[in-house]
């Protein structure tokens, strides 16, 4: 996990502070830095509404929890998407909130509802774009995992593999979306995955 600042297109990010004091043009973190600023952009995380779920007992931990085919602990109720804690087959059990996941589990979940009885294995995949780099992330890797960076970030064509062990369990990369597919392919087969 970083826990450093960082500062990327005049934008300067202190992860892991947290704001004590925010006045006119000026933010007090937590370990007494000050900020002067124009504008405070916080992102404050959420947490998953489960109170109709549970009051249905359908049983939730951190989110709604589902087998390997998308159903709750009630025979015939489903859940997908960002409220669904599914035992993922390389990371455990986990949620995610993007809306490619959420996207996939809802086209595996409406098959399983017509009574597909099909698995959920495709590992996590999701991106997002920050000013002009698009980064593109496969897998679920955890503060734990070893990283290593192949290519150049500074250039904007890297790859960065995480793994636990010698098991792969992600691939995040810049400038580099057919390596990250073929990351995507490697991780849902269980195959070794190699940079190109």
């Amino acid at each position: 996990m970083i826990r450093e600042t960082h500062e990327a297109h005049g934008v300067k990010f202190y992860l892991e502070r947290t704001p004590a004091l925010i006045q006119d043009r000026q933010v007090q973190l937590d370990d007494g830095t000050i900020v002067d600023c124009d504008l405070v952009v916080i992102g404050i995380g959420v947490r998953p509404n489960t109170a109709l779920a549970e009051k249905a007992g359908v049983a939730t931990d951190n989110g709604v929890l589902v087998n390997e085919f998308l159903e709750t602990n009630m025979p015939g109720i489903f859940a997908a998407g960002d409220i669904a804690s599914w035992p993922d087959p390389r990371a455990g059990r986990i949620r995610v909130e993007h809306w490619v996941v959420a996207e996939r589990q809802g086209q595996t979940a409406a098959r399983n509802i017509l009574g597909a009885r099909e698995r959920f294995t495709v590992p996590p995949f999701f991106w997002s774009n920050h000013f002009d780099v698009g980064i593109r992330y496969v897998g679920h890797g955890s503060g734990d995992d070893r990283a290593t960076v192949s290519g150049d970030l500074k250039a904007k064509d890297a790859s960065v593999i995480f793994r636990a062990g010698d098991k792969l369990t992600a691939v995040a990369s810049i400038g580099r979306d057919l390596e990250n597919l073929k990351a995507e392919v490697a991780l849902e087969r269980g195959e070794e995955f190699r940079v190109s």
